[in-house]
């Protein structure tokens, strides 16, 4: 049992589309310490999408969503945006045949999120919604525990977390209606879909 992810043997270089906190705090310094190529970012804020690039030293900033799904260096478009922006973006990119990493969660309605996945299946693409609570070490050593049997049967999980969230570092949140179960809470539950 290894509570480490199994890293791809081939490069799969990745191009980002988004250029807010989630990004700067946590995708591109983990692409970093894994080591993965970024070959380019795009945001409709420009000037965020260059200040990121010039602080990860990303070597292009693209200037529209064509230009990023075009790019032929990338293998894998990373979607991290706010879910209301995520439908238009998949369709924008989804033609260019690249996997997707979409930045949860999929949709704020369970119609746009079902919009988005009937685009993603048409088009035939690989994609997958960033959950990365799951890879967790404690959490992925709980599911493979729970896979093996050795904590019996599983009736209750519960988390307890301690953790100041930086909710600054997205000042759209700010103006939902809810952000907790969508935005954050979303990883809990998602972990306990991963654990049983």
């Amino acid at each position: 049992m290894s509570h480490l992810p199994t890293l791809p043997e081939a490069a799969c270089p990745i191009a980002i589309c988004g250029a807010g906190g989630i990004v700067n705090d946590a995708h591109l310094p983990a692409y970093r310490k894994a080591g993965f190529a970024v070959t380019g970012i795009y945001d409709q804020n420009r000037e965020a999408a260059e200040r990121t690039a010039q602080r990860f030293e990303v070597p292009r900033v693209y200037g529209t969503l064509q230009e990023m799904a075009e790019d032929p260096d990338a293998a894998i478009i990373d979607i991290a945006v706010p879910a209301t922006e995520t439908h238009g973006v998949v369709n924008s990119v989804v033609g260019s045949g690249k996997g997707l990493l979409i930045q949860k969660p999929l949709g704020e309605s369970m119609e746009s999120a079902y919009a988005t996945v009937d685009v993603i299946e048409r088009s035939g693409v690989v994609a997958a919604v960033n959950q990365q609570m799951r890879w967790e070490p404690g959490v992925r050593t709980a599911q493979a525990l729970a896979a093996r049997g050795d904590l019996g049967e599983v009736f209750d999980i519960s988390f307890s977390i301690f953790v100041d969230t930086p909710w600054n570092l997205w000042e759209w949140l700010k103006r939902k209606s809810t952000i907790d179960v969508l935005y954050h809470s979303i990883h809990y539950l998602d972990s306990i879909r991963f654990i049983t």
